[in-house]
C-alpha cells in the first residue's frame, strides 16, 4: 500500500492498534481487554437460557421424587418436618378392640378418613405411649402372635398418611392370651371334677353406660375363651366358662375397654351384676364409677376436692370442675352406676370414698358387692372391690386418692367420715 493512500478507514466496532474498543454510549474504555455493555439499561441474566433449560426440570422433579419416597414400603415411617406439615394428619380410630386367643391377640379397628396406613403400639402394662413397642403399617384385623398366655397386653393405634403419623388413640385396649386346653381348676382335679375333666359354669351380667345408666346393646363380652354379646337390655350370658379365676373383658365402640375379675364356680351360674362402661368423649381428666348389688338399697359416692369441697348427692357440683353425673338408689327405680367426673382438675389430692347410706344394720358394705372404677383420659386405671372388713357398724369405705396423673388405692373400712 502506498504511503499516499493513507491508512484505511477504521471499521465501526473494531479494535484499534492498541486493542481498545471504541468509546461511545454503552462502552467502558480504558485499554485492551476491557468490558463492553451492549445495553447499559438491561443487565446480563444471572443464568443463561441453556442453564435454565437444565435446572428448571430438576427443580420440578426433585420434590416429586421425595414425596414418592414417602409411599415406599422401605421408607422410615416417622417423618417429621416440612413434608408432614403439608398434610392434614388423620385422627386415630377410637374403636380399638382385642380378641384373645392361644398365645395371640387379634387387634381390630375401623378405617378412618384421610389415612392410608396404621401403626400399632403395645406394652405389657397400661399406659401405652409413642415410646412403647411399635408394629409398623399393619392392617385390621391384625393377628399379634408369639405371646405369653395369661399375660395382659395393652394396645393403642395411630393413623398415617404417606408415612406421616397422626396422634395416638385415646382408647387403650387390652387382651389376655389363653390356652383353651389348660385346666383352670388346677391340682390335677380339673376344678373339682377329677380325672382331668374341666368343670364349667355360666357367667351373666348387665352392661350399662356409666354416664347415663342406659343399657348397652352389642357389647362384646369374653371370659375363659367364651364370648357373647349383650342384648337390647344390656344383658349377657357366657355359657360353660371354665371354673376358677377368670378375667372378663368388655369392648364396645366409643367406650373404654373394661376388665373385671370373676371367680367361676364348678357348676351353675355366677352373676357379675352391673358392669359400667365409660364413654370416651366428651373429654375429662378423671371419672370414678360406683356399682353394687340390690342390697343395701343406697350407697353414695363422694369426691372431696383439694379445696375440701365434698361432691355427692346433696352437693352435686363443686363449682371448680367436679360434678356428680348420676345418683343411684334402687328403691327409686334408679339402679347403679353412680358416677363423678372431674372435668377440670385442681392441683392437689382428691379423696374418693363410699358411704352406706342405708346403714350397716340392714346390709353391710362388705355384702353389697360394690366396685369402684377410676378412669383417666386414656382408659381404666384402677378397679377395686369393697373390702371384707366393711362390716356392721362400719359404713364408710375410704377407697382411693387422685393426684395429678396418678391414682392410689386406699381400701380402708372405717366408722367415721374419711
Amino acid at each position: 500500500m502506498s504511503e499516499g493512500l493513507g491508512r484505511p478507514a477504521h471499521p465501526p466496532g473494531a479494535p484499534d492498534e492498541e486493542g481498545a474498543l471504541p468509546t461511545g454510549r454503552g462502552h467502558i474504555t480504558g485499554g485492551k481487554g476491557e468490558l463492553a455493555m451492549r445495553n447499559p439499561q438491561k443487565p446480563l441474566p444471572l443464568l443463561s437460557t441453556r442453564m435454565w433449560a437444565v435446572l428448571l426440570p430438576a427443580l420440578i422433579v426433585a420434590p416429586l421424587v421425595y414425596l414418592f419416597a414417602c409411599d415406599q414400603a422401605d421408607y422410615p415411617y416417622y417423618i417429621r418436618g416440612p413434608v408432614c406439615e403439608a398434610y392434614t394428619l388423620p385422627l386415630p380410630p377410637e374403636d380399638l378392640a382385642v380378641t384373645p386367643g392361644n398365645a395371640s391377640n387379634t387387634v381390630s379397628w375401623s378405617s378412618v378418613g384421610g389415612a392410608n396406613g396404621y401403626d400399632l403400639y403395645f406394652a405389657t402394662s397400661t399406659g401405652v405411649s409413642a415410646s412403647s413397642t411399635l408394629i409398623a403399617q399393619v392392617v385390621s384385623p391384625y393377628l399379634h402372635g408369639g405371646l405369653t398366655n395369661g399375660q395382659g397386653y395393652y394396645y393403642r393405634v395411630t393413623a398415617t398418611i404417606r408415612g406421616c403419623e397422626g396422634p395416638l388413640s385415646k382408647k387403650e385396649a387390652r387382651g389376655d392370651p389363653f390356652d383353651p386346653n389348660a385346666n383352670p381348676g388346677g391340682g390335677g382335679g380339673g376344678g373339682g371334677g377329677g380325672g382331668g375333666v374341666t368343670t364349667t359354669a355360666d357367667v351373666t351380667g348387665k352392661v350399662v353406660d356409666a354416664f347415663t345408666g342406659f343399657p348397652l346393646q352389642g357389647v362384646t363380652v369374653q371370659a375363659g375363651g367364651v364370648s357373647a354379646t349383650t342384648d337390647v337390655n344390656g344383658n349377657f350370658r357366657l355359657v360353660a366358662v371354665p371354673s376358677g379365676g377368670q378375667t372378663a373383658t368388655f369392648t364396645f365402640p366409643g367406650y373404654f375397654d373394661y376388665q373385671r375379675a370373676v371367680t367361676v364356680p364348678t357348676s351353675g351360674t355366677v352373676d357379675m351384676g352391673i358392669i359400667p362402661l365409660s364413654p370416651i368423649s366428651p373429654a375429662f381428666a378423671w371419672r370414678v364409677v360406683l356399682t353394687w348389688g340390690p342390697q343395701p338399697d343406697d350407697l353414695d359416692l363422694h369426691a372431696v376436692t383439694p379445696g375440701a369441697i365434698n361432691v355427692y348427692f346433696k352437693n352435686p357440683n363443686s363449682g371448680t370442675g367436679t360434678r356428680l353425673d348420676r345418683d343411684a338408689i334402687y328403691s327409686l327405680a334408679r339402679p347403679p352406676p353412680e358416677t363423678i367426673t372431674i372435668s377440670t382438675q385442681e392441683p392437689g389430692t382428691y379423696k374418693i370414698f363410699v358411704q352406706n347410706l342405708s346403714g350397716s344394720a340392714t346390709t353391710t358394705l362388705a355384702a353389697s358387692g360394690a366396685w369402684v372404677d377410676a378412669y383417666d383420659s386414656a382408659g381404666l386405671r384402677l378397679s377395686r372391690a369393697v373390702p371384707s372388713g366393711c362390716v356392721t357398724g362400719v359404713d364408710f369405705w375410704n377407697t382411693l386418692t387422685i393426684n395429678g396423673t396418678s391414682t392410689a388405692a386406699v381400701g380402708v373400712c372405717q366408722s367415721i367420715t374419711p
